[in-house]
């Protein structure tokens, strides 16, 4: 993850799946995304401090 930025109340990111496998991504962060080459890119109407905490988990469910 490159980071978060924030526009018009939506969280925006990317989730790369070469790292992260696709379907965890989708299950951690929900089927609202656009794919651009190896990337998930969501927008989404939560905090960013919920974008990371949900990031963690999507580290732990990799290991």
């Amino acid at each position: 993850m490159k980071g978060v930025m924030t526009l018009n109340n939506l969280s925006i990111f990317r989730v790369n799946t070469l790292f992260y496998p696709r379907d965890t991504a989708i299950r951690v962060f929900g089927s609202s995304f656009e794919e651009a080459g190896p990337y998930l890119i969501f927008r989404l109407p939560i905090p960013e401090s919920e974008v990371y905490e949900k990031f963690n988990y999507l580290l732990e469910a990799r290991e």
